[in-house]
């Protein structure tokens, strides 16, 4: 089937189907149903309504769709007819059924992706995926070495019972998708499956066709779930499709079928028995969706017995997948999952890791850095992951790819073979231990060397940076400026982005706030884009009403104020705090101790490409993703500056801290686990001179550039680090630097 196909089914649905009371997808259905009854597998040439609702009510998978299909006039059969000939003529292997689900989920999932946190798998990875796991099976029957064999077409047995003995064990498995979709990865490892199968038996003189083998497959090995009641319909046409395909001339399906609709997290059994520990493969892309703005679906798994074995804070609903594929699994058996890339190193992870170090035993890792998966999702950084339950594995292989060019259709050649590529790495960890760091973060970034760099940085540092320094967060307002939910809320929709809580001059000069009994609730607010290493940008766009318990006491004294902020009283009065009774409804709803924005102190941004910390002394108010570094005790705070700005410590955070692909995430947790060195020496003396020299504008850029050598030359020296250990710094830094390019 031409791409071309996609477009014309778009057009089909615009120009011929508006007037049917339909959703996109039940057209779309509708479609793909008349080429299934009628072209698979021979082209009959032509589609009729009654015979299409003839063949629809004696479908036990679909007979419920033809009150929905009954009004459809014979004229749309017609020009449907004209459409799908066009396309497939009589060349049945031009159905490309990938393309019919990639346009269905397209349809589906355009409006709703960010409720429902799906993305289309790209074939080459759902390929990578099915056969990584079914190598991983076939280890775990007969060894490594036979399970390469295997997959590679070969029968490695010379005794035919052996031969047997693993077809039986093929014939058994079972693989489910918990969230299946159109279910890609069901039929990539149907056909997988049937094709290992029949050439073992070609293998022994065994003559078997393949629609003995898929209809087998289907109704014992093959099983999917999904919440979406036309979801799981596509996933059973496609996969019928895919039988069919093999030369069924019958279109009554003869097949059970172990698709369901169904909540995959809260399944407990199929066809009356139980599910847990029963499956040799859990395989899929499970929906990502954060926990912030989606309360609800949160709350509604927190209630039941799963959800709250489960549940912790800030984590990603992709989560409580894994920990049910584990429940599904048989002892040895492997899960198999792509997912974003945060929870190995993320605060609301830290659950989930401690589970899979007790319980699970990963094998095979290939992070993506930056390279882009899903066009839908620029920005997205993903891993596929394979583990096995149970602690019986050790040996792990970490590929990483730090090349954004490479090119999907190519990565198969990466992770099977030899084909070397420019960014990628490949590292073999012997022991499950050497995957965690001493904080339980997952270390995907891997690299012999590097690793003993950074056990060497720590093991010389005495104290860390929380030890010596306060890290606190800026000001979360709640209500920065009104946005777009709250505009039409507050029937306010051509003033979205008007300020609340943070306003321009002409804001302030409007609400009649430029008078000087208010001069000292209106804050200088600086953003995190103002913060560069070692200085701060001066900012003078915004200023923020810092109006904190005992700012304002009665806000009707004030009424320029009062009139300002009751404008969105509505929207402050929901805000968490505000409902707890814990701040005035007029309130900023986590003010911060004010302390931690006057005086000497560190900022950074919570996220940035490198280590960008600043120094500042005076009033500096931001917002929640600027962080505020305020010694503990007596400490230079230029001697961390310079420390912290160093060519060592973006090595330290990049490999140690936590990330987002490229971006570094400069938060509480990370910062506070920074290794430092604290010691009165030379080095320490001359950083604090160099640092000053540099705050304080005494060097031209070209000295400021010998400034920043001479200070990374210092820490190298602090941490005690050896020739090589600075070049193989240097070299990472920069060809860091040049991929941030």
């Amino acid at each position: 089937m031409y791409k071309g196909f996609q477009y014309e089914c778009r057009r089909f649905l615009v120009d011929h189907m508006m007037d049917c009371s339909l959703l996109d997808i039940e057209k779309l259905l509708w479609i793909y149903l008349n080429i299934y009854f009628n072209y698979i597998p021979n082209n009959s040439g032509f589609i009729c309504k009654d015979e299409f609702l003839k063949k629809l009510s004696e479908s036990k998978d679909f007979s419920h769709y033809k009150p929905m299909y009954f009004h459809i006039s014979q004229e749309k059969y017609d020009k449907l007819n004209s459409l799908i000939a066009n396309n497939i003529k009589d060349k049945k292997a031009n159905i490309d059924l990938k393309e019919l689900e990639g346009l269905f989920e397209g349809l589906l999932l355009d409006k709703n992706r960010s409720k429902t946190g799906t993305y289309y798998t790209p074939s080459s990875i759902v390929e990578i995926m099915v056969a990584k796991a079914l190598e991983a099976f076939i280890e775990g029957c007969e060894g490594e070495s036979v399970a390469k064999r295997v997959m590679m077409g070969e029968n490695p047995f010379t005794d035919k019972e052996k031969t047997k003995g693993m077809l039986s064990k093929l014939l058994s498995i079972k693989v489910i998708d918990i969230a299946c979709g159109g279910g890609v990865f069901l039929r990539e490892a149907l056909n997988v499956l049937s094709n290992l199968i029949i050439g073992l038996y070609s293998s022994i003189d065994i003559d078997i066709d393949a629609l003995t083998i898929k209809k087998t497959l289907l109704e014992k090995s093959i099983y999917g779930v999904d919440m979406q009641k036309n979801t799981v319909a596509l996933c059973k046409l496609l996969l019928l499709m895919e039988y069919k395909r093999d030369g069924s001339s019958s279109n009554k399906e003869a097949i059970n079928l172990n698709i369901f609709e169904a909540d995959g997290l809260l399944l407990k059994e199929i066809n009356g028995e139980p599910i847990d520990n029963s499956f040799d493969i859990v395989i899929g892309n499970p929906p990502y969706i954060g926990e912030r703005g989606n309360k609800q679906l949160f709350n509604k798994i927190k209630a039941t017995e799963f959800g709250n074995r489960y549940y912790e804070g800030k984590m990603d609903y992709f989560y409580f997948f894994i920990y049910k594929g584990y429940e599904l699994l048989k002892e040895n058996a492997t899960i198999t999952f792509i997912t974003t890339n945060y929870f190995v190193t993320a605060d609301g992870g830290l659950k989930l890791r401690c589970f899979l170090k007790e319980n699970m035993s990963f094998s095979w890792l290939i992070n993506f850095n930056s390279l882009n998966l899903f066009k839908e999702a620029k920005g997205q950084h993903n891993i596929i992951f394979q583990a096995k339950k149970g602690k019986n594995c050790n040996r792990i292989e970490l590929i990483n790819i730090d090349n954004r060019k490479i090119k999907l259709h190519g990565l198969a050649g990466i992770v099977f073979g030899d084909v070397k590529e420019e960014g990628v790495s490949k590292t073999q960890l012997p022991r499950q231990e050497q995957l965690y760091d001493f904080h339980g973060n997952i270390l995907i970034n891997k690299d012999v060397i590097n690793d003993k760099i950074l056990d060497k940085i720590a093991g010389i540092s005495n104290c860390s940076l929380g030890e010596l320094c306060n890290i606190n967060q800026g000001i979360v307002s709640g209500a920065d400026r009104l946005n777009e939910k709250w505009g039409e809320r507050l029937q306010l929709e051509n003033e979205t982005g008007r300020g609340i809580f943070v306003l321009n001059d002409k804001e302030i000069e409007e609400a009649g706030l430029n008078k000087q009994k208010y001069n000292k609730l209106l804050k200088d607010f600086y953003k995190n884009s103002d913060i560069k290493k070692y200085c701060v940008l001066e900012n003078k766009k915004f200023k923020i009403l810092y109006i904190n318990d005992t700012s304002v006491e009665n806000i009707q004294e004030l009424p320029e104020l009062h009139s300002h902020l009751n404008v969105f009283k509505d929207q402050l009065i929901e805000r968490r705090e505000v409902r707890n009774n814990k701040r005035k409804w007029y309130s900023l709803q986590w003010p911060r101790d004010e302390e931690i924005f006057n005086g000497e102190k560190i900022v950074s941004p919570q996220r940035a490409a490198e280590n960008s910390f600043a120094y500042h002394d005076g009033p500096l108010y931001a917002s929640a993703d600027v962080y505020f570094i305020s010694p503990k005790s007596k400490v230079s705070l230029l001697y961390l500056l310079g420390v912290l700005n160093s060519s060592l410590m973006y090595f330290w955070l990049f490999n140690r801290g936590k990330r987002k692909g490229e971006q570094l995430e400069l938060y509480a947790t990370p910062l506070k686990a920074i290794p430092i060195v604290n010691i009165d020496s030379k080095e320490t003396n001359k950083i604090i001179r160099l640092v000053d020299e540099i705050c304080n504008n005494q060097v031209n850029q070209i000295m400021q550039q010998v400034s920043l050598m001479e200070i990374d030359e210092a820490v190298f020296s602090l941490y005690q680090l050896d020739k090589r250990e600075k070049e193989a710094i240097r070299k990472f830094v920069s060809d860091r630097r040049k991929t941030n390019d």
